[in-house]
């Protein structure tokens, strides 16, 4: 926003107006404002500004008139630095300021008043202090990213004094606010989360800050939201310092993302009963099997078995559309592990709740654990008013249900299973963890032939079905350019078809099938599979991210915005995608500082993204001939014709890769890449 405003414009302030002081705003643009009136005060100088900031800031709200000479107008002899002075002191003298009466002009030193001038992070301060979180952050729901904006520039010698008082007054308000939040940890953490997330908008390569928000983000059971932060704070060194997290961060984010809540609960609870190793077939070629066991309850109230039994059985009916494992619902955690013994399954899991009366609420706790060693995966902790239950259950169920399939499958990635070379399901996961590696194209058709060797084996594994129509319908994942595309789209609807008549129920084959009537340009029958997919599991991240792009890619950028919101809110490890996919929805919607954000906190190098945020930064006005030099050459090296590809052949893969429906949606892609340089 400019300096020079409507002076119509009325204050944000978040209490009824105060007689007889200026109340002044440091976060973003520097402004003033009559608390009489809440109106912003306007200058013709932004010297009068400047010289009202140092009031404001200064410890003693004073300073003389030597200094003020020094600081805005150092560069000039000192009777003109004097006259100039004069000058904004009766401009000043002739506004609401000297009718309130804030300024005392005396011969050799000017002061504020007592009392007649208050700093919004002079409100901040105070409010952390007091313990008022609550109040806290809604004063810091819209913090700027930087202080003092609109007074750069006024001098050097003022520069300098900005650039130092920044420092201050950030510092002053890190401290506070910390304080105040850290302290909420045990407490309600939601309230603090939102002060410490608008607190990290001003500090991005803080690491304290972003710690203390990852463990507010773990109090609230948010791990998606720990998981943005996180990357959020990692591309502002990448961005800012040229750096990486610090081990203590890692750490922390390791453990808890990954192994055990660091909170304690309110009271103590007995440990869960020791699990039963066991030791997985030689054949696994089943999805992995989750058990469901009982809760755990703090007493023998009847009341908690009866909430308990209705969780239990939301969450058995919401786990069994996930048809990429297999459920098994059974009394006691110790035949859990023994029934998976059984199991013809690659990996087996455990998940437990446990169930606690306080007062009028109700605290629900998760644990997911691997079976074979009982190693912690992912926990989440929630607090629900009693009579609120009805009303929340849907998105606690959700956002257990939904944590499930991520996290199995990250345990399964990270340590991937060898079950002999006569499984199909040991030889898919080694075609997916291929895939995840792949550099080149032979890579990617490397893993096309462990997807086509599984499904030799095991006809009836969806899972390597759907994953190699996937290569086949995006092009191995954009690495081949210039061919007739035909024969694999074929392919991959074949695969997705026989994926579907083989397990009707599967939301994500019916989606996948959705995406290859796109490919074809069939919306209609695409969005009929799709809406199939939602009604059968409303649950599947992966397939709730695929459906909203699809449905972006349809022009329906609002249900394709929600779908993805839902999707972050319930998978705790989002991937790169999820924030490339938000990035290009933003992008069509003319949020192009918000697709910025998403684009860099992704760090995705994929071929489409890297042109969507080429056309992104070309809408914004930026220019990067090298970047689209860069775009340019590793698409020649998709390219398999003789010719050389040139910069319609771009345009025209990038609209392949990503089908844009609308002409109007490509026409914004077009113009942004157009403006960079590229010439169609």
């Amino acid at each position: 926003m400019s300096i020079d405003v409507i002076s119509e414009e009325k204050r944000p302030a978040a209490a009824a107006p105060d007689p007889d002081r200026l109340d002044v705003r440091l976060l973003g643009r520097f402004r003033l404002y009559d608390s009489r009136t809440s109106r912003e005060i306007q200058f013709r100088s932004r010297k009068a500004l400047a010289l009202l900031c140092c009031f404001a800031v200064a410890s003693d709200r004073a300073l003389t008139r030597e200094r003020a000479m020094e600081l805005l107008w150092g560069s000039r002899g000192e009777e003109q630095a004097r006259a100039s002075l004069r000058q904004i002191l009766h401009e000043i003298r002739s506004s609401p300021v000297g009718e309130i009466d804030a300024i005392e002009m005396g011969r050799h030193h000017l002061s504020a008043r007592p009392g007649t001038i208050r700093t919004d992070v002079d409100e901040m301060v105070a409010l952390a202090q007091a313990g008022a979180i609550a109040a806290l952050a809604g004063q810091m729901a819209d913090c700027s990213e930087r202080l003092f904006e609109g007074l750069d520039g006024i001098d050097p010698a003022f520069d300098d004094w900005l650039r130092v008082e920044r420092e201050r007054q950030l510092l002053r308000l890190n401290q506070a606010v910390m304080t105040a939040c850290g302290s909420d940890l045990v407490g309600d953490p939601s309230t603090a989360r939102a002060a410490i997330s608008a607190l990290q908008r001003l500090n991005p390569c803080d690491e304290a800050i972003a710690r203390l928000g990852f463990e507010l983000d773990y109090a609230c059971g948010d791990l998606a939201a720990l998981h943005q932060r996180f990357r959020w704070l990692e591309a502002a060194l990448q961005r800012d310092l040229d750096a990486t997290p610090s081990e203590r961060t890692l750490a922390l984010f390791r453990k808890l993302t990954m192994v055990a809540p660091i909170l304690q609960p309110h009271e103590p609870q007995a440990p869960p009963p020791p699990t039963v190793p066991i030791t997985l077939p030689t054949m696994a070629d089943e999805p992995p099997v989750l058990t469901i066991a009982p809760f755990d309850f703090s007493s023998s109230s009847e009341e908690e078995r009866v909430l308990a039994t209705v969780v239990l059985a939301e969450l058995e009916f919401a786990l069994s559309g996930l048809t990429d494992l297999r459920l098994l619902s059974i009394g006691d955690s110790a035949q859990a592990s023994l029934s998976a013994l059984t199991a013809s399954s690659v990996s087996a899991y455990a998940l437990k709740g446990s169930l606690r009366l306080d007062g009028e609420a109700l605290l629900l706790g998760w644990r997911l654990s691997r079976a074979r060693d009982g190693l912690l995966l992912w926990t989440h902790r929630t607090r629900v008013a009693r009579d609120a239950l009805g009303s929340a259950l849907e998105s606690i169920i959700a956002r257990v249900a939904g944590a499930v399939l991520p996290t199995l499958e990250r345990d399964i990635e990270t340590g991937p299973i060898d079950a002999g070379a006569t499984s199909g399901y040991s030889i898919y996961l080694q075609g997916r963890a291929r895939v995840l590696s792949a550099v080149t194209l032979a890579d990617m058709q490397a893993a096309a032939e462990l997807f086509e060797r599984a499904i030799a084996l095991a006809p009836r594994l969806i899972n390597a079905q759907l994953s190699l129509a996937r290569l086949y319908n995006t092009d191995f994942e954009q690495r081949i350019a210039g061919h007739d595309r035909g024969p694999m789209r074929r392919r991959a609807f074949e695969l997705c078809s026989r994926a579907v008549n083989i397990d009707p129920r599967s939301a994500h084959a019916r989606g996948r099938l959705g995406w290859c009537y796109l490919r074809r340009g069939d919306a209609v029958h695409a969005t009929s599979q799709f809406e199939e997919a939602l009604a059968l599991s409303p649950y599947h991240a992966d397939c709730l991210n695929e459906i909203a792009v699809a449905f972006g890619h349809m022009g329906k950028v609002e249900r394709a915005m929600a779908l993805l919101t839902r999707a972050f809110e319930i998978n705790p490890f989002p991937r790169d995608d999820y924030f490339c996919d938000m990035a290009v929805l933003q992008m069509l919607e003319g949020e192009h500082a918000s697709a910025e954000a998403n684009f860099e906190i992704a760090h995705n190098e994929a071929l489409h993204y890297v042109a969507f945020r080429l056309a992104n930064r070309g809408l914004m006005g930026e220019t990067d001939d090298c970047a689209l030099d860069e775009l340019r050459r590793r698409f020649a090296g998709t390219w398999i014709q003789d010719a050389p590809p040139g910069d319609d052949d771009l345009l025209e893969a990038i609209f392949d890769y990503i089908p844009l429906q609308r002409s109007e949606h490509r026409a914004i892609v077009a113009d942004g890449l157009t403006r960079l340089g590229l010439r169609v």
